[in-house]
């Protein structure tokens, strides 16, 4: 008998710790354990945002944004931005270009005086064929950020795209005398030059 009852004593000692789990488990269900579940949750959401980044490096887009996405779509985990931005970032590298117009639409309403943010709008409008927006959007960035160069060539060649070559040759007097050594300017007389030039 007493060995029987030293059997039941383990027996019951073994099972404790998963007994008291399970207790503790049913009788919070649908509450949380003072921040225990948010923690929790929080620790998910910081390993898809690092398995999002390790995706973007491997250049696999399409998954980094399934986890940037999920991310994203968890606000009370997050704080900043961030996931949104990276999640548009790769839609526009994959060529969704409607998508990443959303994102940085929806960014810049938060943060209108982001001048990145408004450059990588305009980039994208140019990308998606909304060129005449582009236009307006670099020609105000240029004007504003007058030291950019990037800005400038990216205007510029939105010009050629539409077939305003004045309007080109105008702004590529400025290109070569602001930035002289620009590898680009080789590149926009090019464009600039008349079919009959190039056949003769």
């Amino acid at each position: 008998m007493k060995r029987k009852t030293s059997f039941s004593y383990l027996y019951v000692l073994y099972l404790l710790p998963s007994l008291l789990i399970f207790n503790v488990s049913c009788s919070s269900m649908g509450k949380n354990i003072s921040g225990e579940l948010s923690a929790r949750e929080k620790d998910i959401i910081a390993r898809y945002y690092d398995i999002a980044q390790e995706y973007e490096k491997l250049e696999d887009y399409e998954t980094a944004s399934k986890y940037y996405k999920m991310v994203a779509e968890e606000p009370k985990f997050t704080n900043d931005n961030q996931a949104l931005f990276r999640y548009g970032r790769c839609q526009a590298l994959l060529g969704n270009w409607h998508e990443a117009e959303k994102v940085y639409t929806t960014l810049l309403k938060e943060d209108p005086n982001n001048v990145s943010l408004q450059v990588s709008l305009a980039y994208i409008m140019a990308m998606s064929g909304d060129l005449e927006n582009a236009e307006r959007k670099y020609e105000r960035l240029y004007l504003e950020n007058p030291t950019d160069e990037s800005l400038l060539k990216n205007f510029i060649f939105v010009l050629l795209a539409q077939d305003k070559i004045d309007k080109a040759e105008e702004y590529l007097a400025i290109l070569k005398e602001q930035f002289p050594d620009s590898s680009a300017i080789e590149q926009i007389e090019e464009k600039i030059k008349p079919p009959s030039d190039e056949e003769s």
